[in-house]
């Protein structure tokens, strides 16, 4: 993705989220994405089948879907970070989810992965994050 084509897409995100009061994260390397988005579940999920249909993604997966007790990302629209490959590989290296399907038989108590992803997550937006 050229530096022009995510500096359009960042753009794109942050004003539809200010106005249906999205927060989240995004952090882009090695040729991919991670994202985090929180809100009100309705426009959540409408957003996600959003993101799903755009042609400029690919192998759209979902990890976590759940309630959160407060938001992590409250004070942006959408964070940024743009981080080196290794730094990405690290991240997904945290998600050694199964399908989504497994992921709803696990007990609701069993969040240590969730955990250390949004950990992760916030670790590497407050490094990397880009206005």
């Amino acid at each position: 993705m050229t530096l022009t084509t995510l500096t359009v897409l960042l753009m794109q995100a942050r004003a539809l989220n200010e106005r249906k009061h999205i927060t989240g994260a995004l952090v882009y390397g090695d040729g991919q994405f991670m994202q985090i988005m929180e809100g009100e579940e309705a426009t959540v999920k409408a957003l996600y089948e959003r993101v799903v249909r755009d042609p400029r993604h690919h192998d759209v997966r979902k990890l976590v879907d759940k309630p959160i007790a407060a938001r992590s990302f409250a004070q942006w629209s959408m964070a940024f970070g743009e981080v080196p490959a290794s730094m990405f590989q690290t991240l997904s290296s945290i998600t050694a989810y199964q399908t989504p399907e497994q992921l709803l038989r696990q007990l609701p108590s069993d969040t240590e992965s969730d955990t250390r992803l949004l950990d992760k997550m916030k670790e590497i937006v407050q490094a990397y994050r880009q206005h």
